[in-house]
């Protein structure tokens, strides 16, 4: 499970970029319906369970460098101020949306190389998996297959931490053998770990076609989609998971509650886009009546520390995530989902640590690394921040939204001379500036 951070405010311009896009970042949600922006997530996922989570402390930062922006009217300056004036607008967001702001967001989407789509109509459509061209582990040709060498290639790059050739040679796997469940799971893993939900998703339900009870991709699954802000689909997928589990699916309160929930989903009409406490509730009961009769497998506390991060108990979330790290304590995707809590409680400083240790268990890790990057942020150590978030576009350069992140962060340390190297994506140009 990855995850990604977030926060319960968090400015205009970056709302548009990033929102549907990404918190630790975990799935943020309570188990009541609530507006998309209200839970933009802040890492991703990230806890993106990942989008990317604004701090407090950044937003006044930005606010105090106002005046100078205002004589010093130079190109990352004039973009600071329009990120001030976006987040002024911010309060009033959901309770006007007049014809001016429409305009201001029409004209923010033209200029951004990040789509946008309204939460509830991307919430319909399930992504559609594109492949990349010129893959050069790939050889076109009407019935050609090989022996599963593309897969094993695919492993061997994923276990070296190079994740851009072992997607490609995942990809080179499934084309080959479509039906290959494994290879489409591998493929939507490496995907979220490189900060790619969507594409990860997409991976993911073409696995769960191929082998519809395949159980590490319904658990992948319940994550991706709480990071990408569909808790109903996430639960649904968490609750297939517990049911479909050999060593849970017996048991009476399982039984009772999948009961329930079916019943739900039978008398439900309609697009699910927010929760229902009959479905969040129920889900609860059948995972903590499985953690009773198995206190010791780290799986149901992932889960259940997920499900308790979705009603932002933190504290029991936490506590979960916990016991987690403690019965495997090798698991970089519990300790950066432990940090993602502790980020989405303002406990920025305890969620450096966590992300370090994710870190030291996989250094490619890029959730892991942004999510630590924004840790920084919340803590107003913008220069920290951007060391980190270089270091994460060095693994995918095409992250978009790490992108934005660093054009904060350099505008929060009075580095806005540096922003049009952002514009041009020229991440060489700032090594003479930043060791990473």
């Amino acid at each position: 499970m990855t995850w990604a951070t977030r926060t319960s405010r968090a400015p205009v311009a970056v709302i548009i970029v990033v929102v549907l896009a990404s918190c630790a970042c975990l799935l943020s949600a309570s188990f009541s319906p609530r507006s998309a922006l209200r839970r933009t997530i802040t890492t991703r996922q990230s806890y993106t369970l990942c989008r990317t989570p604004m701090v407090r402390r950044q937003q006044q930062q930005q606010q105090q460098q106002q005046p100078k922006m205002e004589s010093e009217m130079d190109m990352g300056e004039a973009w600071a101020a329009e990120f001030n004036n976006a987040q002024e607008m911010s309060d009033d967001w959901e309770a006007q949306d007049s014809e001016g702001m429409r305009e201001w967001k029409r004209q923010f989407e033209q200029g951004s190389s990040s789509s946008f789509m309204p939460a509830q109509q991307q919430s319909m459509v399930d992504p559609v998996y594109v492949m990349q061209k010129n893959n050069p582990y790939y050889t076109a040709k009407e019935g050609k297959k090989d022996n599963g060498e593309a897969f094993q290639r695919g492993l061997r790059l994923m276990k070296k931490g190079n994740l851009k050739e072992a997607l490609q040679a995942f990809e080179a796997n499934v084309q080959y053998h479509p039906e290959h469940a494994e290879g489409w799971r591998y493929l939507g893993q490496c995907h979220a770990d490189e900060e790619e939900e969507r594409p990860a998703i997409a991976a993911l339900l073409k696995c769960l076609k191929c082998d519809p009870y395949n159980l590490s991709a319904l658990m992948m699954l319940g994550v991706s989609y709480t990071n990408d802000l569909e808790e109903a689909r996430a639960l649904t997928y968490l609750k297939t998971w517990l049911e479909n589990n050999p060593e849970y699916s017996h048991l009476e309160e399982v039984q009772k509650h999948g009961r329930t929930i079916r019943e739900y989903e039978k008398s439900y009409q309609g697009p699910k886009y927010g929760l229902n406490t009959t479905l969040s509730d129920a889900v609860m009961m059948m995972f903590l009546a499985a953690v009773k009769a198995n206190p010791k497998d780290a799986e149901l506390h992932t889960v259940v520390g997920v499900l308790h991060h979705l009603s932002d108990n933190y504290d029991k979330a936490v506590d979960h995530f916990q016991q987690g790290c403690n019965m495997k304590p090798n698991d970089p995707y519990l300790w950066n989902k432990l940090g993602a809590t502790y980020a989405n409680s303002n406990r920025s400083k305890l969620a450096v640590g966590a992300y370090q240790k994710a870190l030291a268990l996989k250094p490619n890790y890029m959730r892991s690394r942004t999510n630590l990057a924004i840790a920084y942020a919340n803590q107003a150590m913008h220069d920290k921040a951007c060391i980190h978030y270089l270091k994460a576009l060095r693994q995918n350069s095409a992250a978009q939204h790490v992108w934005g992140y660093l054009k904060i962060s350099l505008a929060s340390c009075n580095r806005s001379d540096l922003i049009p190297l952002v514009e041009r994506k020229d991440l060489e140009a700032f090594t003479t500036h930043f060791k990473f």
